[in-house]
């Protein structure tokens, strides 16, 4: 299956098929992760897990605390 890329904003997407979504119980707004191919000739779309998604949530709750962690403390006083 060969697709074009579309602009989205200062973005691209691509259009994926219904068959091919509901191949993979996906749905718009389901959560997918993104990932270069072993190699690097590609891209590997795969739907996330919830674990997946928890942890990308831990990774960047981590790097926002370590920007403005600072920023929260005197806030919350």
């Amino acid at each position: 299956m060969i697709r074009n890329l579309r602009r989205i904003g200062n973005s691209c997407g691509i259009i994926i098929d219904r068959p091919v979504l509901e191949l993979l119980n996906l749905e718009v707004g389901s959560p997918v992760k993104i990932e270069i191919a072993p190699g690097g000739g590609g891209l590997l779309l795969t739907p996330a897990t919830e674990t997946d998604h928890e942890a990308r949530v831990r990774e960047a709750s981590k790097n926002v605390m370590a920007r403005h962690g600072s920023a929260f403390e005197k806030l919350a006083k």
